[in-house]
């Protein structure tokens, strides 16, 4: 029987097995990356209707021409500007790859701050159960 390169026939079951693995994760992250940029504009576009931007734009547009202004203007073109610049720059994706690296991303500073909450409610839970049976005793 002869066998195919150093791991023989096992080996490209492994490949091939490694390929569609990686694969499945590429369209998996596609997937959630979508989600989130979708859900992303979605929040945004309901904040604004919300607040009613359009309308305030229009108002302003008003008080300081004398004129009405409906559709697009410069006020939107920089508010649009101003939104993607600065979740950009939130997340620190203008800075040079150096600093990118040895600084941490808002959701690790969550998930830190998460952590050490966790970590003083247990150990606050430790002592008040040690507290209540000192007590009993």
């Amino acid at each position: 029987m002869k066998e195919d390169g150093m791991y023989g026939t096992q080996g490209k079951m492994n490949e091939n097995k490694l390929q569609e693995n990686g694969l499945k994760e590429t369209i998996k992250m596609i997937f959630v990356a979508m989600i989130v940029f979708f859900g992303t504009a979605f929040a945004i576009m309901s904040f604004n209707e919300d607040v009613g931007v359009g309308d305030l734009f229009e108002k302003i547009y008003l008080i300081i021409t004398g004129t009405e202004h409906k559709g697009l203007g410069v006020l939107e073109m920089a508010y649009g500007i101003g939104m993607a610049l600065g979740i950009t720059m939130f997340y620190n994706r203008l800075t040079n790859k150096k600093n990118r690296q040895n600084e941490p991303t808002p959701i690790e500073i969550k998930m830190k701050q998460y952590e050490d909450d966790i970590n003083d409610y247990i150990e606050y839970q430790s002592q008040n159960m040690n507290h209540i049976s000192g007590q009993k005793q």
